[in-house]
Formats: C-alpha cells, sequence, structure tokens
C-alpha cells in the first residue's frame, strides 16, 4: 500500500479511508 491514506479494522473487516468520504471495503482473504 503505498497510498497514503488510514487503514482502520472494523467488524473483524478491514476497511480503506481515502480522500472521499466513502471508504472502501476491502475483501482481504
Amino acid at each position: 500500500m503505498e497510498q497514503s491514506s488510514m487503514l482502520f479494522q472494523k467488524d473483524g473487516k478491514n476497511y480503506l479511508q481515502l480522500d472521499c468520504e466513502n471508504a472502501k471495503e476491502l475483501s482481504m482473504k
């Protein structure tokens, strides 16, 4: 991940907070 974004975990899922207000859910399996 070479992007300057915030990665946070919620409900056992990984979310990536981008500059946009929308948080994209990461499917990491």
